[in-house]
């Protein structure tokens, strides 16, 4: 729950998008008893849509602090659903919780930094995992505190095998599994052995061989037997085929016992497969599989709104070269947006539909969306997440941001950022702007500019000093200047005779006002410059005070 009574005052507004706080209201909020639950798992199989069975979960989750037995025995439960995911040091700290509020911060915890995309209300990890969790109880299911048995534990943890081989009817084997991963890196494999006690893991397949006798009748069999165990598994890895080559090499040459030779071969395998098994990860998601990857930017930047407040822009852009379109050159883009507090909380969210087509972008072919915040100081996450999900593209951006306290009576400035427009509002239509001071800024927040282009400059300047006369007297500056190399290559640039500067830029003016609080633009035209990297500096001077303030800026010319 939010606890500070401020941050849960954020008010967001946006073009076309409402962001609305993540907190269930308590009309809406379902209790397990009213879903049939006995446990959390069970929501997931009751609830089809995955954002409300993310909410409910964690609903359920803060409603487990109240002391019944039933609560008691659910936590137990949510220690069991995870203990084949959690990594040693999880589990030590786990151990050492004691009360009810303790160990429902670490279940909390535990997902929020497992959500694969936290900017949207739907937690893909916690939904994948406990879906995995009701096929291992029922498919692999075992009378112990998990309810599953080692092939249920593999599939909890890396989810369903790329391929497998079975041995149920074999007259001298006992069943035996295999199953081998392709997609965790070079081929792992896992075998099983059902020693009556459920399916175990097992580095020694041939215990599952069933020969007793000594006799040479048996001792072929055994031989017979594990050669079928073998070359059944062949293909499955690198490792198998070479202990396959490996038995049949050794079978011809008649210099070991049937056991030694077994173990000669399956000692090798096992070195190698184990090799590769503890290198990987205590769990994988395949949730993000076969999704490339959606390029689009993010800028942010605040101003003030009075000392404690502010204003946060998030300008996003993207471009219809790099977005995968429909054969109308259309496509449908899912949009979550989120603030959430250094406890991963989620202080505001939303999610928008954008539907766009060809005519949705510019002629540079760019599309720029703004949303604004207003938020008190703090430290904060930031995310954005991009999803076209008909042509398997996502991108999602996240920035740690922290704000503090503006002076009070002392001078400074707001963030600085490129704009295409500032202009008076009611001159200016673009739904791209947002508006500030009865200007309407039109953001850009792409890195790279080009030369050809001119673009504004906008920031503000807040709190200057009145003289006697009761008016502001400031400078303002604006340098855009290449950085300053260093090092070896400042070196070799100075001894360099044919070597140019990209050039800079310098423009400055003293002004006078009536306005504590100045808005501030000017239009720079960088075609004198050469293509390369840049600092903006913008700098300003209270002439009253007797204070200077400036703030930079970094992108990029071609």
């Amino acid at each position: 729950m939010i606890k500070n009574k401020e941050k849960a005052k954020l008010l967001c507004t946006g073009v076309g998008l409402i962001l609305t706080s993540l907190i269930i209201p308590a009309h809406s909020q379902s209790s397990l008893d009213s879903l049939g639950c006995n446990y959390l798992e069970e929501i997931f199989s009751k609830v089809n849509d995955t954002q409300h069975a993310t909410a409910i979960y964690n609903q359920a989750l803060r409603n487990l602090e109240l002391p019944s037995q039933k609560n008691a025995e659910r936590l137990k439960r949510l220690e069991a659903d995870i203990t084949d995911i959690m990594t040693e040091t999880e589990r030590t700290v786990y151990k050492g919780l004691r009360s009810p509020s303790e160990k429902i911060i670490f279940f909390q915890r535990f997902w929020r930094s497992r959500d694969l995309n936290p900017a949207t209300e739907t937690n893909e990890r916690l939904v994948e995992h406990y879906a995995r969790l009701a096929y291992a109880r029922d498919k692999y299911s075992f009378f112990d505190a998990r309810g599953y048995d080692d092939r249920g534990q593999i599939y909890v943890q890396y989810g369903s095998p790329d391929n497998y081989v079975i041995d149920n009817f074999h007259p001298s084997c006992a069943p035996v599994e295999t199953w081998v991963y392709y997609s965790l890196g070079p081929p792992v494999t896992f075998d099983f052995i059902d020693n009556s006690y459920g399916f175990r893991l097992t580095t020694r397949i041939d215990k599952a061989i069933k020969v007793e006798s000594t006799s040479k009748s048996a001792s072929d069999a055994y031989l017979t037997a594990m050669d079928n165990l073998l070359s059944k598994r062949s293909y499955l890895s690198p490792a198998y085929a070479k202990a396959y080559a490996d038995f049949q090499e050794l079978l011809t040459q008649h210099r070991l016992g049937k056991y030694q030779l077994v173990g000669t071969v399956l000692n090798q395998y096992n070195s190698t497969n184990q090799s590769m098994q503890v290198n990987l990860p205590k769990s994988y998601s395949t949730v993000l599989i076969n999704i490339s990857d959606l390029p689009f930017v993010v800028h942010l930047s605040r101003f003030k709104v009075d000392a404690q407040h502010h204003n946060l822009a998030i300008v996003y852009g993207l471009k219809i070269a790099d977005l995968k379109l429909d054969s109308g050159n259309s496509v449908k883009l899912a949009l979550a947006a989120a603030i959430k507090d250094t406890n991963l909380i989620t202080l505001a969210s939303q999610q928008d539909t954008l539907h766009l087509t060809s005519m949705s972008f510019d002629q540079a072919g760019e599309l720029i969306g703004t949303l604004q915040y207003k938020i008190p100081s703090g430290h904060y996450f930031v995310l954005l997440d991009l999803n076209n999900p008909a042509h398997r593209q996502r991108g999602l951006k996240d920035f740690s941001l922290v704000i503090g306290n503006y002076p009070t009576g002392r001078l400074h400035l707001s963030s600085v950022i490129f704009a295409k427009k500032v202009a008076p509002t009611d001159s200016v239509t673009s739904q791209r702007a947002f508006t500030r001071h009865g200007l309407a800024v039109v953001p850009y927040p792409f890195p790279i500019l080009q030369r050809s282009a001119p673009m504004f400059i906008y920031f503000e300047i807040y709190d200057l000093q009145r003289d006697v006369a009761g008016e502001t007297f400031y400078d303002v500056e604006y340098e855009v200047n290449a950085p300053a190399k260093k090092g070896f290559a400042s070196l070799l640039e100075s001894l360099n005779p044919f070597g140019k500067s990209g050039g800079s830029i310098s423009v400055s003016d003293t002004r006078r006002g009536k306005a504590v609080v100045e808005p501030t633009y000017l239009q720079l035209d960088f075609s004198q410059l050469r293509s390369g990297k840049y600092d903006l500096i913008v700098r300003v001077t209270d002439k009253v005070a007797n204070v200077t303030k400036e703030s930079k800026l970094d992108f990029e010319l071609e």
